[in-house]
């Protein structure tokens, strides 16, 4: 699949990158913005940046953190579905 990320209106082809050396930015990076808005995807991620499988546990933990805010259950798992478990095998961080 191809994404057209420079023409969509959304995004402007919009790319996150953390500088070398400034690893603690990630983390400020996923703080909630005024307990509103979360974000979620590979660059914030602590030891899978990169990967599908960090945007995924990113997502996750964005999710989760704003389900909690709403006072709302947290999702049930998606049956089977675990890329960050499939692509952490053999990496190390």
């Amino acid at each position: 699949a191809v994404t057209d990320w420079l023409r969509d209106p959304w995004c402007l082809s919009a790319w996150s990158v953390v500088p070398p050396g400034r690893v603690a930015i990630r983390s400020a990076m996923a703080r909630p913005v005024g307990e509103r808005i979360w974000f979620a995807g590979e660059a914030v991620s602590q030891s899978l940046w990169g990967t599908v499988g960090g945007a995924w546990e990113e997502g996750e933990r964005a999710a989760l953190e704003a389900c909690a805010r709403l006072d709302q259950p947290a999702p049930a798992p998606i049956s089977g579905m675990d890329p960050s478990g499939i692509l952490r095998q053999g990496r190390t961080a």
